[in-house]
């Protein structure tokens, strides 16, 4: 029995390409036809996880009709902490504008009054509530030839808030013949009430000249 061989052609090149390209289109096409036929069928229960989402291609409209999980329970409001401790003074803030003060007076310069050897109410300052800084002053003018004791004291209703001290004035003629008499103080009053000055002599030989009163309303008395 004779052997037959068989010589089988060479494929030029050309056609080996040709042939591994129809071979990978036809591949390609039947992967995609079966990627295609995937569904709800071929997918296993809980097979899918967040890997295997593509990122930002889910919209709302996907999960309509989904399930929620229960919603957590409001946390209890805790009670109110103790009040913590007093904090340090601040620094002094800036002193403001002095306030508007009112001035009230009462002079009787040429009205003398002669003296009676009696306490004699000289001058009188009607004033509202509020404080004051007074003044007084009271010229006593000796008419004798005596050496006489005059004084005068500044009251808030009838109540001594400055005493003066007796001074002597020189006789008639004499050099020191007329001195003044000062009062002062600071008072803070509750109600309206009357200021007066009043001053006695021992002799009724001379006048009361010069008789002036005044206030100066301020905010307080340091």
């Amino acid at each position: 029995m004779k052997k037959v061989l068989v010589r089988m052609a060479r494929q030029s090149p050309a056609l080996i390409v040709a042939m591994l390209a129809l071979f990978v289109a036809l591949t390609g096409t039947a992967v995609a036809t079966t990627s295609a036929l995937i569904g709800s069928a071929q997918i296993r229960n809980n097979s899918i996880t967040g890997v295997d989402v593509k990122n930002r291609s889910l919209r709302p409209i996907d999960f309509r009709g989904s399930v929620r999980g229960p919603r957590g329970l409001r946390g209890l409001t805790g009670a109110t902490g103790a009040t913590g401790a007093a904090g340090a003074q601040g620094a002094q803030g800036v002193q403001g504008p002095i306030g508007p003060s009112n001035g009230y007076g009462a002079d009787s310069e040429g009205a003398d009054l002669t003296w009676t050897a009696a306490e004699q109410t000289v001058q009188t300052l009607n004033l509202p509530a509020g404080s004051y800084v007074l003044t007084g002053k009271v010229l006593a003018n000796n008419d004798g030839a005596g050496l006489p004791i005059v004084q005068c004291d500044l009251k808030v209703g009838g109540v001594v808030i400055d005493n003066g001290n007796n001074i002597v004035p020189g006789a008639n003629g004499a050099a020191a013949e007329r001195l003044y008499l000062s009062q002062g103080a600071a008072v803070t009053l509750a109600s309206a009430s009357a200021v007066t000055i009043a001053c006695d002599s021992s002799t009724a030989t001379g006048e009361w000249e010069d008789r002036v009163l005044t206030a100066v309303k301020v905010g307080q008395i340091g």
